[in-house]
């Protein structure tokens, strides 16, 4: 990958060590003029125009890879994070199938409690329950299934 001073060099048609001389006068504190003026047998003797263009397409880059970095930073804290964001997928995940395991529960035992009322509905009517008599039929005790969830059951499961 080129340093910033080898793009600048190429953009501009000079060579490395004149843009990296002019780098180093201007993160020394040294305006254009001066460079421009009183370096001129370290810059190549390059104009205030080159120079602006330098300093201008020197501070972009420089703004580009400090995001760069910013990004790269944020993606190792992410990276550092992942394990906290997978548990909190596998929790999701376990909470919806925990959530569709009791539907299906309640499902069943709805359809259950049905046939049971008409079990006991059944064995109970008048016709019915003489021929299921003569025919010697013991009569099962099917009794429909407590809704109810118990006083003492968990309910922090996860806190």
């Amino acid at each position: 990958m080129l340093s910033i001073a080898e793009i600048l060099s190429q953009e501009l048609g000079q060579k490395v060590q004149y843009v990296e001389n002019v780098i180093a006068l201007m993160d020394e504190g040294n305006t254009i003029p001066f460079i421009a003026r009183y370096r001129k047998e370290v810059t190549g003797s390059l104009d205030d125009t080159t120079l602006r263009t330098l300093e201008d397409r020197l501070t972009y880059l420089r703004n580009i890879e400090k995001r760069k970095q910013e990004v790269k930073d944020l993606i190792a804290v992410l990276q550092k994070q992942y394990p906290d964001l997978k548990s909190n997928e596998n929790y999701k995940q376990l909470m919806t199938e925990l959530a569709t395991t009791e539907n299906l529960i309640a499902s069943t035992r709805s359809n259950y409690n049905t046939w049971v009322s008409k079990y006991n509905s059944y064995v109970k009517k008048f016709p019915n329950r003489g021929i299921l008599d003569m025919l010697g039929y013991e009569v099962q005790p099917f009794e429909k299934l407590n809704y109810d969830v118990s006083s003492d059951a968990p309910t922090d499961l996860f806190d």
